[in-house]
């Protein structure tokens, strides 16, 4: 007789059906409160039960606390931005219409034995309840995080003593990190909590070079290091949860100063010397088409550089930048660099006109840089897609140029 074996079929994994997903929530809801404790913390928390801030500031004055909050600041009434200095070819009402700037409260809450799981991280209670305030996906409803349609979570790890979280949806990517992560790190500066205090930080999956190097220019943070996404789950003995600070795609002015103060230093120049073409040739997606076009007929002969900040250290693109008289770029994450241009710096952002994504300008704002923006247009297919590459005319980038009035640019270099 043969041994018993074990047959793996042949069938690729499956997503579970909306459906058959219901099914399965509705079975581990049913039976939640049967399953061993030891178990429990290997599932997702239950659809319907979530904590939010002031549940949190409420429950910190009693004795099973969840936890407390450090600091907590009030969101401030919602402010109309100034508009951009102009528009080509004309100006765009889906851009321009996002005028309204808001606020968040910003708060540092410490958890008690609460733990950390998934790309887009949820952050749960011991009992299994999800914190709203520091699990969002952006601006999606708490109700549709992707933890809830996992069947289980892998089985955690325990991170004895103080662990700083500094993971978020998208927190990977250079602007995500730059503008809506580090400066987490002075709302701890606020609660007068020491960086030094922490055993673990919490870091988000697939972030580049640029975190290691930003994390440089604060030494005092020396904790093990942990990346958290799908196939990780940590169990904190405390966790320390600074607040986003401020919505996504918006900027206030605090956290780019603490940025600049960190990584530049005290002094911030009125105005550079330097023309700058920051290059997206390499980027995957959304890219300016005609860019080689535009930078020998237009912006070479006025004497701009061209730059791929991917291949520079983050110091040297730092460096750059601080003396820039004028950039001009393509939507992207480079542009987030003009966190430490000077303040007469102009910033022209090249965008597509399937993306009317008014982050950039919001960061100008808050910067108090001179901006303008051009729409290009997408070349054969009009399908719909903000990944899709565009073409940029090069009589709009030099009418802009003379709109700025940089010295030496003076009639039209086209015939």
């Amino acid at each position: 007789m043969h041994p018993l074996r074990t047959v793996r079929l042949g069938f690729p994994p499956m997503p579970l059906s909306g459906t058959l997903r219901s099914m399965v929530i509705s079975a581990r809801e049913e039976y939640r409160n049967r399953i061993p404790t030891n178990l429990i913390h290997r599932l997702p928390p239950a659809p319907d039960r979530l904590i939010d801030l002031n549940c949190v500031e409420t429950c910190g004055r009693t004795a099973d606390s969840p936890g407390a909050v450090a600091l907590y600041s009030a969101a401030t009434r919602p402010q109309p931005h100034r508009q951009p200095l102009a528009g080509y070819p004309k100006r765009w009402t889906a851009f321009e219409s996002q005028t309204v700037h808001k606020h968040h409260q910003l708060f540092v809450m410490r958890l008690d034995e609460a733990s950390v799981s998934g790309m887009f991280p949820a952050v749960v209670s011991h009992d299994g309840r999800l914190y709203v305030e520091i699990s969002r996906v952006h601006g999606e409803p708490i109700e549709t995080h992707p933890i809830y349609s996992r069947s289980r979570l892998p089985a955690p790890t325990r991170l004895a003593g103080r662990t700083l979280l500094l993971a978020s949806a998208y927190a990977g990517s250079f602007y995500h990190w730059m503008i809506d992560t580090v400066p987490r790190l002075r709302l701890l500066e606020r609660a007068r909590i020491p960086l030094e205090s922490f055993e673990h930080v919490i870091l988000p999956a697939e972030g580049g070079r640029f975190i290691d190097e930003s994390l440089a220019c604060f030494p005092r943070l020396r904790a093990s290091r942990h990346i958290v996404n799908n196939a990780t789950h940590f169990q904190c003995e405390q966790l320390f949860c600074p607040s986003l600070p401020h919505p996504v795609g918006q900027a206030d002015s605090w956290g780019p100063a603490f940025l600049r103060r960190t990584m530049l230093g005290p002094r911030r120049r009125p105005l550079g010397d330097e023309r700058l073409l920051l290059s997206r040739a390499t980027a995957p997606r959304r890219r300016v088409l005609n860019e080689d076009q535009i930078w020998r007929e237009v912006l070479k002969p006025a004497g701009f550089a061209r730059l791929c900040l991917d291949d520079l250290p983050l110091g040297d693109q730092v460096d750059l930048v601080s003396r820039a008289a004028t950039i001009v770029a393509p939507h992207g994450a480079a542009l987030t660099h003009m966190l430490f241009a000077p303040r007469g710096c102009s910033i022209i952002e090249l965008l597509s006109p399937h993306y009317p994504a008014a982050c950039f300008w919001n960061l100008a704002d808050a910067l108090g840089n001179p901006y303008r923006y051009i729409v290009g247009q997408i070349v054969g297919s009009q399908a719909l897609s903000q990944a899709r590459d565009f073409e940029i005319d090069p009589e709009q980038v030099w009418q802009c140029l003379l709109d700025v009035g940089a010295p030496s640019i003076t009639g039209a270099p086209l015939a």
